[in-house]
């Protein structure tokens, strides 16, 4: 969304993508991974805010399903374990999370997650953070949250906005 404003500004997740022995990005990618995962349930919350907090990338993936992962910054999304765990791990290279779990929306087909609290950048800033979490009926996984936090100081951003209210 900023790239227009401050394309000095670089995509965190520039170069993640599908890797390991499953990285077939074909029309067919996502069948014959396995059974459909059983649905995201209120007592989940509390194992999934430990493993956000605690950085554990095997249970923020394998707690997610088998399905595709959609997340900000990808150029295309994510089938394979490998691929998805590396984009975890990029982002916690590059923040400290310390989230706290907030609204939590079951409908019936999707459930959606919310995790709001702070994340302290790898330049020391510690921001208002949030995370939300889409779970789908075939497993499909999408993380929504904003990235201009991880990779830009105040100072940049607030020239960023000046930019935009001028353009």
């Amino acid at each position: 969304m900023f790239r227009s404003a401050a394309p000095e500004l670089r995509n965190l997740f520039e170069g993640v993508a599908d890797t390991g022995p499953d990285a077939d990005t074909g029309p067919a990618a996502d069948a014959g991974r396995g059974p459909a995962p059983r649905p995201f349930r209120a007592g989940d919350i509390t194992a999934r805010l430990a493993a956000w907090n605690t950085e554990d990338v095997d249970a923020l993936v394998g707690g997610a399903g088998h399905g595709r992962l959609t997340a900000p910054g990808l150029a295309a999304p994510l089938r394979t374990a490998d691929g998805k765990a590396a984009y975890l791990r990029r982002l916690f290279d590059h923040a400290d999370v310390r989230l706290k779990p907030g609204q939590v929306a079951f409908g019936r087909t999707h459930t959606f997650v919310e995790w709001h609290g702070t994340v302290t950048s790898t330049k020391g800033t510690n921001v208002p953070f949030g995370i939300v979490e889409r779970f789908g009926p075939a497993g499909e996984w999408e993380l929504y949250f904003d990235t201009l936090p991880l990779i830009a100081n105040q100072a940049q951003i607030e020239a960023m906005f000046q930019r935009l209210a001028q353009s």
